[in-house]
């Protein structure tokens, strides 16, 4: 079991040592030597974010339009692998204290309430019906309608409108069609003039 690496190492020494080298190179946060950074900083705001969505929003107002959107993603940790999910926001200095001043405004605002005034409740027990809701099969037009869908009325005839119990029935009236002249395809309507 020869590895693929070893192998295009054994056959392509050249190759191989300029694969390295541009591995190598790239192996920062800045772009160098025409080659994209393999790493990169994000900027993660997690938690409960929707009370200070103003502000997070009145903070990136006036960056680049690449930054300005507010994305939900999730970041797995090279390391560690641990998962984090968050909105993205960018990372340096100026963002950050643009956020602090947007939010000390949000919290004037809101009567002087700041950040530290929120509180996280504990979780409320679950409703049981929203578990039945959970847990119950999604309603179909059969489930929904029931019997009536299951051997109630008999279809007829086309154009023919019957009522099994009482034997009743009249003809419905067929529109006419309106009839311009043959086409023979989909094309030959659009060129019409």
């Amino acid at each position: 079991g020869e590895s693929v690496a070893g192998a295009v190492a054994q056959n392509w020494p050249e190759f191989n040592t300029l694969w390295t080298r541009t591995f190598t190179e790239s192996d920062g946060y800045r772009a160098k030597n025409g080659l994209a950074p393999r790493l990169s900083k994000i900027g993660l705001v997690t938690g409960a974010v929707l009370h200070c969505l103003p502000a997070l929003e009145k903070s990136v107002a006036s960056r680049a339009l690449s930054e300005r959107s507010l994305k939900i993603i999730r970041v797995e940790l090279s390391g560690s692998g641990q998962r984090f999910v968050g909105m993205k926001y960018p990372v340096d200095d100026e963002a950050l204290g643009s956020l602090r001043s947007a939010l000390s405004a949000l919290g004037e605002e809101r009567g002087g309430a700041s950040l530290s005034g929120f509180v996280d409740e504990p979780l409320s027990p679950l409703q049981g019906k929203s578990i039945s809701w959970l847990t119950s099969p999604p309603v179909t037009m059969e489930s929904f309608f029931g019997a009536a869908t299951k051997g109630g009325a008999k279809r007829g005839p086309p154009g023919i409108v019957g009522i099994s119990q009482n034997k009743v029935s009249r003809p419905v009236e067929k529109k006419k069609k309106c009839v311009r002249g043959k086409t023979s395809a989909i094309t030959s309507f659009f060129n019409r003039k």
